[in-house]
This record gives structure tokens, sequence and C-alpha cells, in this order.
């Protein structure tokens, strides 16, 4: 896997991973592999499938991450007595529970309203978890190259695995494709226990996050920037859908977008480790803005392309430096409360972004304020120092 480092120049790779991070390494590409097949056609599930509106699908999410801003520190907790790896092998049986809901409430409605919490304990257990051993386990010289190279392999992933989730889709169907994102979540946990995992257990106190809060306002107020996200993850695939009505194109778009973006993600990854970090963000974050406002005025199949090639590019370059600034803060400080200092307050931008979309929703139905709304979050992104 790692063997690809003598075909590209080395200062754009880590090298001398540790061991546990190799891990990491595996049981994230097996386990994206299963999210990226199935990510992008979840909203549309939720839309052509189960008939939801638009403000239902954001309902939908609102239901999955406020109760996530709750349930974090819970699975913070058991990180900290329990380990980093067995938190995340926990959570996989709750994505398993999630996806197997969502299937169900074709026939039985009921299901789709525990759906959410399954998939909020999945995410209290799993990112807590994931921040600290990357934060811990990644090293100081070149923890940039290191997230660079993590998200590379997962662009590359991402590359392929929308394809395959629209030829499942156009071929067999959701079932099927549920079956095989299923089996590929539990086969993640594979790598994480190759060796077995050394942990000293540690107490984990909220009030060591919430003195974060007090003390990084800049932080905080920076990382609300990714509720941005919740329009690229939970909107933008149904105005691709609206557009370009096919599976098999949809996932093509995605695939050759995430392409364009995987070179350049290494090369920022080189950069943050010589550059800094702030000023990148600051960078990135004002292209990662501009690509969201031009993007309603491309109602086109080569529109999107292009928009979503553009917004892929520099959404991913944003995130390496800013991964990389927040893991060194969470080494300079305490790893687990900083970890759920940073996914509580990315959760914040995540629920203020959809109290917005709601509010916007009851005036019209068009998608345009959406994306600026999008791009104007990733704005705050320039907080950050």
């Amino acid at each position: 896997m790692f063997q690809i480092s003598r075909y590209i120049h080395p200062g754009y790779l880590s090298h001398h991973l540790q061991r546990q991070m190799k891990e990491m390494y595996w049981a994230k590409a097996i386990n994206d592999f299963a999210l990226a097949a199935v990510m992008l056609f979840e909203p549309v599930f939720l839309y052509t499938v189960l008939g939801f509106t638009v403000q239902q699908v954001v309902l939908f999410m609102l239901a999955v991450y406020v109760p996530y801003f709750f349930l974090m520190p819970l699975g913070a907790k058991v990180a900290s007595l329990k380990g980093y790896e067995h938190s995340i092998l926990y959570s996989t049986f709750f994505q398993v529970l999630y996806w197997a809901l969502l299937f169900a409430s074709q026939e039985v409605q009921f299901w789709i309203y525990l759906a959410p919490l399954a998939l909020a304990l999945q995410k209290s257990l799993y990112w807590p978890a994931f921040h600290a051993d990357m934060a811990r386990y990644s090293s100081p010289d070149q923890r940039s190259r290191e997230n660079s190279g993590m998200y590379a392999m997962i662009s590359m992933i991402f590359i392929v695995g929308p394809l395959v989730g629209g030829l499942v889709l156009e071929n067999f169907g959701f079932a099927v494709l549920f079956v095989m994102v299923t089996t590929l979540t539990l086969l993640s946990n594979i790598p994480l226990f190759a060796t077995l995992e050394k942990f000293t257990p540690k107490e984990y106190l909220y009030r060591d996050t919430w003195a974060m809060f007090k003390s990084y306002p800049r932080q905080m107020v920076g990382y609300w920037g990714f509720g941005e996200e919740i329009v690229q993850l939970s909107l933008w695939p149904i105005f691709i859908y609206m557009t370009v009505p096919d599976f098999l194109d949809m996932g093509g778009i995605v695939s050759v977008s995430t392409l364009a973006a995987t070179a350049v993600m290494l090369y920022v990854g080189m950069l943050s480790d010589q550059r800094s970090k702030p000023v990148l963000i600051r960078i990135f974050a004002l292209f990662n803005g501009l690509f969201w406002f031009i993007r309603p005025f491309a109602p086109s199949l080569a529109g999107i392309a292009v928009t979503n090639t553009l917004g892929t590019i520099s959404k991913n370059s944003l995130i390496i430096p800013i991964t990389s600034l927040t893991y060194d803060r969470a080494n300079e400080t305490h790893i687990m409360p900083y970890s759920v200092f940073f996914e509580q307050n990315l959760v914040i931008g995540k629920i203020m972004m959809m109290l917005l979309i709601l509010a916007v929703t009851m005036f019209t139905a068009s998608f345009t304020p959406i994306l600026i709304m999008a791009g104007l979050a990733s704005l705050l992104f320039a907080y950050l120092r």
C-alpha cells in the first residue's frame, strides 16, 4: 500500500509511520470505501425512495446532529476508558444498524425515527476516538503530510466508490448496495486489531472540554465553518440528482472531481508542513467560498462537473491544514478534551446551518440561497489560528 512513495516525489509523502497510523490507514481505507459507495446516494434514497422533501431531509439530519452533540462526551468516555480502536470497533455496529433501519423504513415507517439515533451513536463513538488517535500517533514534523497521505488515499477510494455505488444501484438496487457496504464496514475492524491495542485507561471529564470553549474563542468560530458540509453531504447530491437524474452519471461526476483533487492534496500536505497553516487556511477558505457562490449558476451536467471539481479541490486542500492545526493544538493541550471541543463546534456549525436552511426554505424552493450560505459559512474557517 505504501510502496507508492517510491514513484512520487518523497517530499510529498510521510515516512516511517507508527504502527497505529498504518493500522488506521488500512481500517479507514476499507470503511471509507463503504461510505464512498453509499454516501452520495443516501440523501437521494431519502428524497426518491422514502419521498422526503428537502425540508424533511434537513430535519432528518438535525435529528442526527442534535443527539450527537450531547452523546459525544459519552463517546469520549468510552474511548478514554476502553481504547480508541475499541471505540471505533463499537461504532461500526451502530453504522450497520443505521443502514438496516434506513432500508427497513421502506416497509415500516417507524424505523426511520430510530435511524438518526443509531447514526448519532456511531458518530459519538467514532469521531472523538479517531481524532484522538490521529493527534496522539501522528508525527509532529510530518503531521500535514500524514494527513494529506490519508486524505489522498481516501480521495482515491472516493474516485472508485461512487462509481461502484452507482453501478450497483443501476443494476441491483439499494438492497444489494446496503448489504455490500455493511459487509465492508464490519471487515474494516480487522486491520485495527492486527496487533493488540496498547492503551492506558484515562478518565475523561467534560469540564476539560468546556475550558477549551473559554480559552479558544477564535477556534470555536472557525470550526463553525464546517456548517457548509451539511450542504455538501445532504443537499448538494439532491441538487445534482435534480439536474442529472442518473446514478451512474452522478457517481462519475464525483469520481472525476475527486481524481482532480488528489494530487493537489499531496502538494498541500507538503506545503502545510513547511508554511504557515493559518495562511493556507485563509487562502483555501476564500477559494472554497467563491466556488460555492458560483454553483447555483451552473445547472447543467458540464457546469456541475466543473464547479464540483473546483469545490472538491479547494475543500480537500483546506481540510489538510485545518486537521493538522487541530492535532497540533490537541497535543499542546489535552488530546481528548480538545478533540471533543473540535467536533462539538463542527456540530454547532452544522446545526446552525440546518436551522438557517429550514428558515430559508419556508420562503423559497430555490437552492441558490442555500448554496450561497454554504459559501459564507466556509469563510468562517479564516478565523482559525
